[in-house]
C-alpha cells in the first residue's frame, strides 16, 4: 500500500490516483483485515499452503 503522500507516478512505484488525507481514509481497520484475510485464505487454497 502507497504512503498517503504518494499522490503522483514515480519510478514504477504505487501511488494514490486522489490524494489522500491520512491512513484509513479508505476504509477501517478492521475491513483490511478482513481483505487480507480472506486474500491469504484464497490464495492458499490455489497454491495448496492452507494453514500458513
Amino acid at each position: 500500500m502507497p504512503h498517503p503522500q504518494h499522490t503522483a507516478p514515480y519510478a514504477r512505484r504505487s501511488y494514490w490516483s486522489i490524494p489522500m488525507d491520512g491512513p484509513g481514509t479508505l476504509g477501517s481497520p478492521e475491513a483490511v483485515a478482513q481483505l487480507i484475510a480472506a486474500s491469504r485464505f484464497q490464495q492458499s487454497a490455489t497454491d495448496g499452503t492452507a494453514g500458513i
